[in-house]
């Protein structure tokens, strides 16, 4: 396989789960600010702050308009990670893909680019907000469903997988990040901080089967275990780990993305949630983010880069 095909397989991979993950996002908070009184430390410039795109949002807008914030995130073509970016660039891989995914992946992607073009710049509207979202949503759920059930085991699909669950971890631990820095860690918590607890594991489809795995309320260790260490839920980061593992071991020369992956594993079994909850959970979290971007160095410079 030539290496702009992987590239290009990889990036459709990332774009449709950072579409899909921030749509959910966008979704939960909108409604979860409406629950929340005006002093809870949780507010629109979240969303920008979880996408990592405060500084260039805060050079031309004005921060905590939520129509403002809502058009940035979601349809604002000035931004390189808004949605409607992330489907675009989506569409454009896929088209040039052809030849090594099914032709109803394309036309999936492609009917999902036509719904965000018209339907997108309309969710700063109240009544419309949360329809357009979860279709966006469950749009993209299809099309993965889609490649997981028609797509041979082979080098395209493992491309795909890794761009897929490498962005998957690295959008858990935005909102991990997030959350821990606005809200209390200890065991007693407010109402208001256990909303926002809810919130983050709804933000990952994750509370059904949160109440599930662990059978308790909801507290902070329970939430970071879950989402960081839970292996039987695909959306925690160890999960995502041993899936980019995986599939970098099924591909040539994967022994430098596998060595990545394992120096952050590494650092995950040195840190015990406990310690992450009682003392410096941004750090740490910082931390499992410059790793991940270490993964995608290593994965970029074995397989991409000439």
């Amino acid at each position: 396989m030539l290496s702009s095909l992987a590239n290009r397989l990889y990036w459709m991979g990332r774009n449709l789960e950072r579409s899909e993950a921030t749509a959910r996002l966008l979704q939960v908070y909108a409604d979860l600010l409406l629950d929340l009184p005006k002093d809870a430390g949780i507010g629109w410039e979240t969303l920008v702050r979880i996408t990592g795109a405060e500084e260039a949002y805060g050079q031309a807008r004005q921060w905590g308009v939520a129509n403002a914030v809502l058009r940035y995130i979601a349809a604002d073509q000035s931004n390189a990670n808004s949605i409607i970016n992330c489907i675009a660039v989506a569409r454009e891989n896929v088209r040039t893909l052809r030849e090594v995914v099914p032709r109803e992946g394309f036309e999936s992607v492609n009917d999902l680019h036509l719904l965000a073009q018209k339907k997108l710049g309309r969710t700063s509207y109240v009544r419309v907000r949360f329809t357009i979202l979860k279709e966006i949503v469950q749009r993209c759920q299809q099309i993965s469903g889609l490649f997981e059930g028609t797509m041979s085991r082979g080098l395209a699909y493992d491309f795909l997988m890794l761009g897929r669950y490498l962005e998957r971890a690295d959008m858990t631990t935005r909102v991990l990040d997030v959350a821990g820095e606005a809200l209390s860690l200890e065991d007693e918590i407010s109402d208001h901080d256990a909303l926002v607890w809810i919130s983050v594991l709804r933000s990952s489809s994750g509370y059904q089967m949160y109440r599930q795995s662990v059978r308790s309320r909801v507290t902070p260790v329970r939430v970071l275990h879950f989402l960081i260490n839970d292996l039987s839920f695909p959306r925690s980061i160890r999960f995502c780990l041993h899936e980019i593992r995986r599939s970098a071991g099924e591909l040539p020369n994967g022994e430098a993305p596998a060595r990545a992956v394992e120096d952050l594993l590494a650092r995950m079994d040195g840190t015990t949630l406990k310690h992450l909850a009682t003392s410096d959970l941004h750090g740490s979290l910082d931390a499992f983010q410059q790793d991940l971007i270490k993964v995608h160095e290593a994965i970029s410079s074995t397989w991409f880069e000439h």
